[in-house]
């Protein structure tokens, strides 16, 4: 069974959750790797990347084999 969010169809049921600290681009990696149908990046402020906050930047980076995030 998939499912559609916003126009994406996922291959399967599991989704990550946003961990704040442990969300990082490995951990999403891991998941993917392990079944995991769509991860989402740690959460993190508003304004600190609003601001253009370096370490916050780093935090919602992500890369082509994380998709969709």
């Amino acid at each position: 069974m998939a499912i559609d969010i916003g126009g994406i169809q996922l291959s399967g049921r599991v989704l990550s959750a946003p961990f704040s600290g442990i969300s990082n681009s490995p951990f999403r990696v891991i998941a993917r790797q392990n079944g995991a149908s769509l991860v989402f990046t740690e959460m993190v402020k508003a304004r600190a990347w609003v601001d253009g906050n370096k370490k916050t930047e780093w935090m919602v980076s992500y890369r082509e084999e994380e998709r969709p995030v």
